[in-house]
């Protein structure tokens, strides 16, 4: 009865993982046409407001056309209340982007903790759960994107409408109003688009109790084998923890854990890699913070010499068992110990 019992179980989480995978694949489908829609909609937006913009600037000073100064104010005024419905659709689009990405990352963790097996399978990742917090360093730094350069290329289509304004009734330094009109354009959709957010993660916070596992730490690593006969693998000194680990580290916002792991063994090591297969996953808890680090084994592509820097002064290649001896943490230990024994058998 009780091995019944088991087996039933088992067959309902293998259900269930089944499931999760179909729907990983399909919200992550759902996802990327997010994505590709967004692109088309702006890169529209551009194209027809480049296309009147310098239309009207060239038509404006052609004399047979007296009445297109007027027409072409008009037009602008169109096409900056048309550029700020785009804005809106990006806003909800990335806002709908964000609801993907936590739903991607529930069933990334719910896998890395209950079938580490499955985590190659996931490896479409971007490591951003969080509510957006718009502030200016979103505007000007890495992130930036296109709800951005819509918010830019309406302020000028403001400009330009102000320039033209100011010049049908002969005012003085119409540049300089224009300019001013562009700013404050700029800012009053920056405020509404801040605010749209911050609504939007008074939503948010409900659904995210401290007990829900979506606050994970996504770290990604690399088992650098000198050689692609996985003999001997390089075993790294970190100063500032003092211990000797395999390389590895976080994922920066909105990297994926393949392009985290070559760079952080880049940067601990000096050596540049390539993938040769998925070795493991660790899980364990930083803090009572859960933390997930995927690892990959991979070999050097010009040469395998290790190089001192901040992250790792020193370096050993080491065969498999000094190797598993000289490392520190078990769940290392035991992603070794797993690629040993699948080498022998």
């Amino acid at each position: 009865m009780s091995n019944s019992s088991t087996q039933s179980n088992d067959k309902k989480d293998d259900n269930v993982d089944e499931f999760l995978l179909v729907e990983y694949s399909q919200i992550a489908d759902s996802f990327l046409k997010s994505e590709e829609l967004g692109e088309t909609r702006v890169s529209f937006y551009i194209i027809l407001a480049t296309a009147i913009t310098g239309g009207g600037v060239t038509l404006v000073n052609v004399e047979d056309f007296p009445n297109i100064h007027v027409l072409f104010i008009l037009t602008s005024i169109i096409l900056y209340f048309f550029g700020f419905l785009v804005l809106k659709r990006m806003i909800k689009r990335n806002i709908s982007t964000d609801e993907y990405l936590r739903a991607l990352s529930r069933i990334r963790n719910y896998f890395a903790f209950k079938n580490p097996e499955a985590i190659p399978h996931l490896l479409f990742s971007i490591n951003d759960t969080k509510a957006r917090k718009y502030t200016i360093y979103d505007i000007f730094g890495k992130d930036g994107g296109l709800v951005e350069m819509v918010n830019f290329f309406n302020s000028i289509i403001f400009g330009v409408i102000c320039y033209l304004v100011l010049d049908l009734y002969n005012v003085k330094d119409t540049l300089i109003f224009s300019i001013v009109g562009v700013l404050i354009s700029w800012i009053l959709n920056f405020l509404y688009i801040r605010e749209r957010y911050r609504e939007e993660s008074v939503k948010i916070t409900p659904n995210f109790p401290p007990s829900d596992p979506v606050e994970v730490i996504h770290a990604a690593g690399g088992i650098l084998w000198r050689d692609k006969s996985k003999n001997e693998l390089l075993v790294i000194h970190r100063k500032r923890y003092d211990d000797w680990t395999l390389p590895k580290g976080k994922l920066m916002k909105r990297e994926n854990w393949s392009d985290a792991a070559l760079r952080e063994v880049k940067e601990e090591t000096g050596i540049n890699a390539e993938f040769l297969d998925f070795a493991g996953c660790n899980c364990y808890e930083v803090e009572g913070v859960p933390k997930i680090v995927v690892f990959w084994n991979m070999a050097p592509i010009n040469g395998a010499i290790f190089k001192s820097n901040t992250e790792g002064d020193r370096g050993l290649w080491l065969d498999i068992d000094k190797a598993v001896e000289k490392l520190q943490y078990p769940g290392e230990k035991k992603i070794i110990q797993k690629i040993q024994y699948n080498k022998n058998s």
